[in-house]
């Protein structure tokens, strides 16, 4: 009984600490949730040294298209017995954005209409009737940057970049559609700086730096 008791009680505190910590990120993300490396955290609480955290919750659905992010803290510490100011010394984090919130109709000209977006070798493929277009994604200036790479079709593979002043003398309107673009992403919270994009097969995963105490602050700090 005595050792079920102590470890509701660890349960009790651990579950105290995490939720501490996602109140901080509660006016950056929608739901917000906390988790801690450490399997034991009474013999922390007088210290406030956490270690590392991982907090994860949706950018909200105020954003121009949804996305979750998660992050990691490194070496988070907090007030005497989980309360007060929280800090962490570094931290990386990961936006995913899903296919249905990507605004991608722009590329449907050449591709037929209606696209069905999804990864392959490590490409963002687009796909329409009897056509695929592979195209490369990055960030730059806070943006996603999309470029087309190669146009698949009948078993064949076409470069776009090779090819398209001969797009352009067949089909100007599909030549600019194979033009790169930017595509409108989430706002992301304060703290948040986007340093690169990749495809996943859910979805576009956007990779960031992160201020540690970007998602650590008190509710009042929000604007």
């Amino acid at each position: 009984m005595t050792v079920l008791a102590l470890a509701g009680g660890e349960w009790g505190l651990h579950r105290l600490v995490e939720d501490h910590l996602a109140e901080g990120a509660a006016c950056r993300l929608t739901d917000p949730t906390a988790e801690l490396d450490l399997s034991i955290v009474t013999p922390h609480l007088v210290s406030g040294h956490l270690g590392d955290v991982r907090i994860g919750g949706s950018l909200g659905s105020d954003a121009p298209v949804g996305a979750t992010l998660e992050a990691r803290l490194d070496d988070v510490h907090v007030g005497l017995f989980g309360s007060g100011p929280r800090t962490a010394s570094d931290g990386s984090a990961r936006v995913t954005v899903g296919w249905a919130n990507l605004p991608l109709d722009s590329f449907g000209g050449p591709l037929g209409g209606a696209l069905r977006p999804g990864e392959q070798d490590g490409y963002l493929a687009l796909e329409g009737p009897g056509l695929t277009l592979l195209a490369a994604v990055d960030v730059a200036d806070g943006e996603l940057r999309v470029t087309p790479d190669v146009l698949l079709t009948q078993g064949q593979e076409i470069q776009v970049s090779r090819f398209l002043p001969l797009i352009e003398q067949r089909s100007p309107e599909a030549a600019t559609q194979l033009q790169p673009r930017s595509v409108p992403l989430p706002d992301l919270p304060d703290g948040v700086t986007l340093t690169g994009a990749e495809v996943s097969g859910t979805g576009l995963v956007l990779n960031a730096d992160l201020d540690p105490t970007a998602l650590l602050a008190d509710s009042e700090a929000c604007s």
